[in-house]
């Protein structure tokens, strides 16, 4: 576990995924596990504290290179997540499971919004409204009948997703699906 393995382990993995810092450090210190799980002979362990040493180093470098962009990510997912259907209670767990800084977390979330803003829409209402309409609750079903009969399970959808009572309750109850905003991002 030299800072050679390192990097050829960091750049094996971006050139795959997109990651935030936070998400390459972790993947570099389960290298590090799987090192020190994998040699019986303790003096030929790898020692840790120089190996974190070294992944912080390979983090920065990555970063430095333009390789891992945290804001760039966030920003990205935060408008991707809620074009899927994503509430922003769900958006913000996701992201700072990612491993998104708290301060980049809400300006990325913020920026999102004000796209659905601008247009003069409610972002969390076309957000439910995309979620709705990606699975077919409420006024998209097929049927009268079937809405009627699925209205607390579509309720319950939306609220699983992270969308308050009043939110979900617009989305489903509404009489046309057409009257609802289509997001604008």
């Amino acid at each position: 576990m030299d800072l050679a393995s390192l990097q050829k382990t960091a750049f094996r993995h971006l050139q795959r995924y997109a990651a935030t810092s936070e998400q390459l450090r972790r993947v570099l210190d389960r290298s590090l596990q799987r090192a020190m799980h994998r040699t019986e002979d303790p003096d030929a362990r790898p020692d840790p504290e120089q190996v974190r040493a070294d992944i912080a180093v390979v983090v920065a470098r990555m970063a430095e290179l333009g390789m891992v962009d945290d804001r760039k990510l966030a920003f990205s997912l935060a408008r991707e997540l809620m074009r899927a259907g994503s509430s922003v209670p769900l958006v913000r767990m996701k992201l700072r499971s990612k491993g998104v800084p708290g301060d980049l977390l809400d300006e990325a979330i913020l920026a999102a919004q004000e796209t659905s803003r601008d247009a003069g829409i409610d972002p969390d209402l076309a957000a439910a409204a995309a979620y709705a309409r990606r699975r077919r609750l409420g006024p998209f079903r097929r049927s009268p009948e079937e809405r009627a009969e699925r209205r607390q399970k579509d309720l319950a959808a939306l609220a699983r997703r992270g969308f308050g009572y009043g939110v979900a309750t617009r989305v489903i109850d509404v009489d046309d699906a057409a009257e609802l905003p289509q997001p604008a991002w």
